[in-house]
């Protein structure tokens, strides 16, 4: 059973938050939530997850790639050393997110890397995923 009102309950103090200076290529943890069927969750208690910004749309809107320790075989998964561990970005699980959520910045990764990371996502959107 999904914890929707303790996830209620920190969604309130995440919306009262004050905007930080957010830059593409951070490695961040956010208040990811909890989701619905197979969206990407936080964890069960705080419900976060670490991401890192591939996009900035704006001061307070960017698009965040979650990570993943869990490594899996599949077009949508992309390896990467984060901080000098492996872990996986869920390709198809980027989602846009209000700054509001970035809680915490970790590291960065290259612009190469974030680029990378866009160019598999566009051709997975593309349907191109035989050449990711």
């Amino acid at each position: 059973m999904k914890n929707f009102d303790g996830w209620n309950e920190i969604k309130k103090e995440v919306d009262q938050k004050i905007y930080n200076p957010i830059k593409i290529g951070e490695v961040c943890w956010c208040k990811f939530g909890l989701n619905i069927g197979r969206e990407q969750n936080g964890d069960l208690i705080e419900f976060q997850r670490p991401v890192i910004v591939i996009k900035k749309f704006s001061a307070e809107f960017v698009l965040v790639a979650p990570l993943t320790t869990r490594f899996k075989k599949g077009n949508w998964y992309l390896d990467i050393n984060v901080l000098d561990n492996k872990r996986q970005v869920i390709l198809n699980q980027i989602k846009p997110i209000d700054t509001k959520r970035i809680f915490k910045i970790v590291g960065q990764i290259s612009e190469k890397e974030v680029k990378n990371i866009l160019d598999k996502y566009i051709a997975l959107l593309k349907g191109e995923s035989e050449n990711v």
